[in-house]
């Protein structure tokens, strides 16, 4: 699997802080720099504005980053982060759609703290070069990742042995991606909803229809059917 992106690792960084108080003036940079970004993204953003909703000087902002650009690689380094705490690992008795769900959930608790980082990401990455290699970068594990899990569970039982992993793996990537920073301010069962369809698509993209379970849905549906016809007379 590729290496997980260190996206600080040729930034010069400011020494991190030793006070409990400067601990605490940095933490609120970082939750006031990741509402403006959710609110105006990367590039209408100002330093003036985050240390305004953090309630800080704009001189204590420069003691702790060196830009509204570190900032951004901050926020988007401790998303990686988070991303590569989620375990992919499944037990012997998980079945494919509860490990699924189960992944795409933890992810997204994780994640979703930081898609105001995302959008401004995105904002940011177009006119940067060295940000674009990195956003490549980022892209690459991201799938590798969602790779390794698709593979593992092809593996198992009634899986399609004709399943196209990569281009399954590139498609769920991009479209995780393209929905996270939408899904911030969702409420919880829209989120939820997200979840199980993505789910339901992955399920049935690697494994073939249970010819019992479409029987029986089928005859569901003819009882609604009947219920609703009932219902009309």
């Amino acid at each position: 699997m590729t290496r997980r992106p260190q996206l600080l690792e040729r930034e010069e960084l400011m020494s991190p802080p030793i006070q409990r108080r400067s601990f605490e003036k940095r933490a609120r940079l970082k939750a006031a720099a990741l509402a403006v970004f959710g609110e105006v993204g990367y590039q209408k953003a100002s330093v003036e504005a985050i240390t305004a909703r953090a309630g800080v000087a704009t001189g204590s902002f420069y003691l702790l980053f060196r830009g509204k650009r570190q900032m951004l690689l901050v926020l988007m380094d401790e998303l990686l982060d988070r991303v590569s705490m989620v375990r992919l690992t499944m037990e012997p008795h998980e079945g494919p759609d509860n490990a699924i769900k189960r992944i795409l959930t933890t992810a997204f608790a994780n994640d979703l703290q930081y898609a105001a980082a995302y959008r401004a990401w995105t904002d940011a990455v177009p006119s940067d070069p060295v940000l674009q290699l990195l956003d490549a970068r980022i892209r690459r594990w991201t799938e590798g990742r969602l790779r390794t899990v698709f593979l593992a569970l092809q593996r198992r039982g009634g899986a399609r042995a004709t399943a196209n992993i990569p281009a399954l793996a590139h498609l769920v990537d991009r479209f995780i991606w393209f929905h996270l920073p939408e899904l911030a301010h969702a409420r919880r069962a829209h989120v939820q909803e997200f979840i199980e369809t993505l789910t339901h698509m992955i399920h049935h993209s690697l494994f073939v229809d249970d010819p019992s379970a479409r029987h029986g849905n089928a005859k569901r549906r003819d009882r609604s059917a009947r219920r609703h016809g009932s219902r009309n007379l």
